[in-house]
């Protein structure tokens, strides 16, 4: 089983001089990035995780992956991409799979720093039960939320994923 964790970014500040992609964590979206750097611990839901990680370019998630993934064993590999920033246009499931093929070696996992609604859309659409996905959902995909999903071997698809794990770091 390979798995695929989708991130999305810790909370950032409302504005910034430089536009809506370089608005920067605030200070409980750093508290949250670093809470989420306590999960890749040996006792942690991501101590598992061995990945490549796929980082969308803007300052929020970019902060986000160096605060709380950057130089833990997760992190096999980072890539930028900036064609899933969702300030310019909606990024749907079908882009963000075809960006994970690009990166994807074949093995081992995936993890993906994003943004809503991205994260909101994708996890409903890899996972294999409807039901579950709206109940896991029911109350949003939380600032800093890692949702892990296990598919079986070759890359991730629609509707063929299960839902390990669906939390927040607490922050």
């Amino acid at each position: 089983m390979r798995r695929l964790v989708l991130i999305r970014h810790a909370k950032a500040k409302d504005t910034s001089p430089t536009g809506d992609r370089g608005r920067v964590l605030s200070g409980r979206g750093r508290a949250q990035a670093q809470a989420l750097r306590d999960w890749t611990e040996p006792t942690g839901p991501l101590s598992a995780i061995r990945a490549v990680v796929l980082v969308s370019y803007s300052s929020r998630t970019i902060e986000t992956f160096e605060l709380g993934l950057e130089g833990t064993p997760v992190c096999r590999e980072a890539v930028l991409d900036a064609r899933l920033y969702n300030g310019v246009r909606h990024v749907g499931t079908d882009e963000l799979l075809e960006s994970l093929a690009e990166v994807d070696p074949g093995s081992g996992d995936l993890v993906f720093v994003g943004h809503n609604p991205t994260m909101t859309v994708a996890l409903f659409d890899l996972m294999e039960d409807p039901g579950a996905a709206r109940h896991a959902l029911a109350g949003g995909f939380p600032k800093c939320g890692v949702a892990i999903l296990s598919f079986s071997e070759g890359p991730p698809r629609k509707g063929g994923c299960a839902l390990e794990f669906f939390s927040a770091p607490d922050a």
